[in-house]
Parts: structure tokens; C-alpha cells; sequence
């Protein structure tokens, strides 16, 4: 069974029930669960909800995650009328503050975000008297689809389709933690682990540890015995991190300098990051070893990379939009921003016209861009403060038909899903998430075609098992598809009436009857064989 520890950050073989990685570190293997992060590492919590308990609106499913101060469970919001995951912490005399305190300052953190189409939503804080104590209560969006990390080690075979679909998914976290750090904050935590699908879409999660940092205390006795999990996960801290006085003194360029360990997992043929090794050597090479040679990269995807992972936080870039930019081919050179920074109003009409002309072409993504560029620049621009909300709104529509062709995907034909994609490409032609979707049919699209194939060219072998079998997957891949009905309902119908035959010749060789069952035998040969003509 492979498994990843969280400990070690890497993915390692262990029997179930052993008490540490294959490589004898002593590493506990951690069961993969996409909340486990949310709950903060620890002893087990004081309070413990079963299955089916009601507390205030929400109705527990199952727990997902246990830490310190909380537990995390999935249940049923009966005033949303959809499930959510909780936190649930208790406060008062008894249990100390610190875990309201975490909370309290997790839902401000989060509150001063705007974007969360790639951000883990959370959507209110309950206090609650349960038994005779009081419980705070944490709601926040259900991640359906598991973490990045699951998804990473379900590729890790699979190079084309990371650097395909992983590149569209690692462009949607940039966005995400783009909304994070407009909002003032910076995560410092940024790692697989925390990149969490909902119905198919990254979002980035756990910000409560990084948003509450400044208001914890850290003992002599815990940095002596210092392991670095307090301030981040050694694998994807950036320098700066390691030395820093106080958890909240590095700012966004860590999460720029994580990304690009992100990054450089991503595409490694086998899945590895720059660095591994114990919390003393990860200081060590974060801080002086140079970025390794990433096999099969292109000159874009090096040069990304080596940027994100600049030593100096000051040579990394300064934000998400730049990275974005070098991603997608529009890096502005050192000289040309120190000029727009200098003329900021001239440009800002510069960028206004640029935006105008890129609506016309039909680039919105890149328009977008632009114009929250200029009403931040310029926030009497009313021409382009009445543009941005046009577009925002064509953003979340497009966003609202993407979430329901994910929802929907496994009951509809490819050519409904195709009609449904070209709704929302009308809506915002170039939404980042239409991408990914985009990448995904053309992937299912393709197994469908490869499935139809092989089942029809397994039945002209006369193997009628293994081709009813690629029919069928053909049948699931494009639902109600009459190219694959009729072939499928032939193969179908043969099996049964071999399997009829062969029954008979059964019954009638245990009753002795063998003229009867020789003769339907030979039925059985010419019946194949005249399937066979038809098929061809």
C-alpha cells in the first residue's frame, strides 16, 4: 500500500498497522485525507461527534481530520441544504482560547478575500452550547475530489497528462493564491496537501495556521526542539522561513517560492521535488544548493522555475500576476515596469486601451487582468470600473456552467457536454477553468474513441467478452451515444445467446442427451461464424 508521510514528504511503502516508513526513519504513515490538514496536528480533541448527531443547523456524516484544538467533520448543512466541512473546537474557562482565537482569525482572514473560485470557501462561525460546554463551530466548503498530493501520486506515471491537464490546475492555484495575497494575507503553507478539488476545481486551503500566526506564542522549549512543522512543511519553505525571527515575517514571496517546488514536482518525470532530506539538510539546500536540472523542461518552464526558486526573495518575482505572466508569454521586463511604475497614469490609460481592445478579440481573462489593474491605479475610471463588473459577472457565469457540466458529466452524452462547454466559452471565452474542462473532454473524448475501437476490433476477432467489455466503457465514457448503442446492444445480444447454448449443451450432456448437445454445439460454431460476417 503507498502511502504519503507527512513527516518525511515523501510517498512510501508500509504494511497496514507498521510503525514507520520503508526507510526505517520511524515516520508514521498518515492515512491520505484531504482535511487532515485543516485540523491542526496534535493530541486527540476533548470533544468527538458521532454519525447522525445534530448540533444547531448541521447534521454530522463521518469525522475527516482530528487535531489539538479541533476536530473536522463532514456534515449535512440543513440551512444551506448542501454538505460542508466543520471545525469544531471547544472554548471557554476550561479549554483556553486558542483555539476560538484560530478560528476567529481564520474567518477574518478569509473574509477579506473576494475571489474564492479558487479559494476553499468558508461561510460562518457558530458558537454553540453542547453538554454542558460551549463548541465553535468552523463551516467551510466541501472539497469532494481529494487533494493535489492524491492526484500527484494517481499521475505520477503519467507525465503527459501532468504537464497537460497539471499545468492548467497548477495555473488555477496561482489564481487562488493571487485572491489570498489581494486580500493582505499570505498562506506560508502552500504544499499539495493544501490544494484541495471541489467538483474538479483546485482551490487553495488552510489559511487559518498562517492567518493566526502573529498571535501565537512560541516557547524556548519548542524551538529548541524546532522541526519546522510550526512554520510550514520544510519540503516547500522558502529560505527565508528557516531563519525568519517570527511564523508571519515572510510575506507572499514564500508562497511564490513554494509554488515553485509545486511546479517543479509537477513536471519531474518521476514526480520529485528539488529538495528531500531530513528538516537540518532541506535548511541547507533551500538556502545554498541551486535548483537541479528538470528533465524533458522547456526554456519557459526552467526559467519559471529558477525564478520562483531565487534564494533572494527579492530576485523571485514580486507577485502572482508576473508569474502568471511568464507562464503565459508576457513577462515585462525589469526596465519597463520601473517605467510604469514611474508614469503610473499614462499607463493606466495605456492598459485601459489595451484592455478594450483585448474585449474585442475576445481575450476576457486578459482584459480582466488589465482592468483591476487600472481601477486600482485609477479609482475614479468609471468606464472601466462598469467593464470590470461586466466581465466579472460574464467570469462567474461562466463559472456557475462549468460547475454544473462537472456535476454532470457522468449522465451526459460528450456531445451534450460539448454544447455545454460552448455556453460557457460564449460567456468568457478564455476562463481558466474552461481549460481544464476543455483538457478533460479532449482526454475522455479520446478513451471514447480508443474504447470504440478496441471493441470493435476485439469483436471482429470473435472475442465477445473483452469487446462487450470496451463497449461498455465506451457506453460510460459518452452516455447514450447511438454509435456505441447498436454495436454494444449486437455484442450483447451474441453473448446471451452463447451463454443460452452452452447452458443447454450442459444440461443436455448431464441428461445423457449427447446427439442433442453435439448438434447444438455445431449451432453454436456456424452462429459465431455468421456474427462474425455481420460484424465485418
Amino acid at each position: 500500500m503507498s502511502v504519503y508521510c507527512p513527516q518525511c514528504q515523501r510517498v512510501v511503502s508500509a504494511a497496514p498497522g507498521a510503525d514507520g516508513c520503508s526507510d526505517g526513519a520511524g515516520c508514521t504513515p498518515a492515512e491520505s485525507n484531504p482535511f487532515l490538514s485543516l485540523a491542526p496536528s496534535g493530541a486527540s480533541p476533548l470533544v468527538s461527534l458521532d454519525p447522525d448527531t445534530q448540533i444547531d443547523r448541521f447534521i454530522v456524516r463521518r469525522l475527516l481530520g482530528r487535531g489539538s484544538f479541533c476536530c473536522v467533520y463532514l456534515a449535512h448543512d440543513t440551512v444551506r441544504s448542501e454538505d460542508v466541512a466543520i471545525k469544531v473546537a471547544p472554548i471557554g474557562p476550561c479549554h483556553g482560547e486558542t483555539a476560538a482565537l484560530q478560528l476567529r482569525h481564520e474567518l477574518t482572514a478569509y473574509d477579506k478575500i473576494k475571489d474564492f473560485a479558487h479559494v476553499l470557501a468558508v461561510h460562518d462561525i457558530f458558537p454553540v452550547p453542547w453538554g454542558g460546554i460551549e463548541l465553535l463551530l468552523l463551516s467551510m466548503e466541501y472539497a469532494d475530489g481529494g487533494t493535489l498530493r492524491e492526484w500527484f501520486i494517481d499521475h505520477r506515471d503519467d507525465l503527459q497528462t501532468r504537464r497537460s491537464l497539471g499545468q492548467q490546475y497548477f495555473k488555477q492555484i496561482c489564481l487562488g493564491l493571487r485572491a489570498i495575497h489581494g486580500a493582505g494575507e499570505a498562506h506560508r503553507d502552500t504544499k499539495p496537501e493544501n490544494l484541495l478539488f471541489v467538483n474538479g476545481v483546485p482551490k487553495v486551503a488552510d489559511l487559518g495556521t498562517s492567518s493566526c500566526a502573529s498571535h501565537l506564542t512560541v516557547s524556548a522549549a519548542t524551538v529548541a526542539g524546532y522541526n519546522g512543522q510550526d512554520r510550514g512543511t520544510p519540503v516547500y519553505m522558502s529560505p527565508e522561513q528557516f531563519h525568519a525571527a517570527h511564523p508571519d515575517d515572510p510575506d507572499a514571496r514564500a508562497d511564490i517560492y513554494a509554488l515553485g517546488i509545486v511546479y517543479f514536482e509537477l513536471l519531474h518525470p518521476k514526480g520529485h521535488p528539488p529538495f528531500g532530506g531530513n528538516y537540518a539538510r532541506l535548511r541547507d539546500l533551500h538556502a545554498r544548493e541551486s535548483v537541479p536540472h528538470l528533465p524533458q523542461a522547456s526554456e519557459l518552464e526552467t526559467r519559471v522555475i529558477r525564478r520562483c526558486l531565487e534564494k533572494d526573495p527579492a530576485k523571485r518575482y514580486q507577485c502572482v500576476d508576473e508569474l502568471l505572466d511568464d507562464l503565459e508569454g508576457r513577462t515585462v521586463s525589469p526596465v519597463e515596469d520601473v517605467d510604469r511604475q514611474a508614469n503610473a497614469a499614462d499607463e493606466a490609460d495605456q492598459m485601459w486601451l489595451e484592455a478594450r481592445r483585448h474585449v474585442e478579440q475576445r481575450r476576457f481573462n486578459e482584459a480582466l487582468r488589465l482592468l483591476r489593474r487600472v481601477t486600482e491605479a485609477r479609482h475614479d475610471h468609471i468606464e472601466a470600473r462598469a467593464l470590470l463588473e461586466e466581465l466579472e459577472q460574464r467570469y462567474d457565469q461562466a463559472r456557475r456552467l462549468y460547475v454544473a457540466l462537472e456535476r454532470s458529466r457522468g449522465d451526459q452524452g460528450l456531445d451534450e457536454q460539448m454544447a455545454l462547454l460552448a455556453e460557457a466559452v460564449e460567456s468568457f471565452p478564455d476562463h481558466p477553468e474552461g481549460r481544464v474542462i476543455h483538457v478533460q473532454l479532449e482526454i475522455k473524448a479520446k478513451q471514447y474513441r480508443q474504447a470504440m475501437e478496441d471493441g470493435l476490433s476485439i469483436a471482429q476477432r470473435g472475442d465477445w467478452d473483452s469487446a462487450q467489455a470496451s463497449l461498455e466503457r465506451a457506453r460510460q465514457l459518452n452516455p447514450g451515444a447511438k454509435e456505441v448503442e447498436g454495436p454494444a446492444r449486437f455484442v450483447t445480444q451474441v453473448l446471451q445467446e452463447i451463454q443460452d447454448a452452452r447452458q443447454q449443451i450442459d444440461a443436455d450432456i448431464t441428461a445423457g442427451d449427447f446427439d442433442r448437445a453435439m448438434a447444438l454445439a455445431r449451432g453454436v460454431d456456424a452462429y459465431r461464424d455468421e456474427m462474425l460476417g455481420a460484424i465485418r
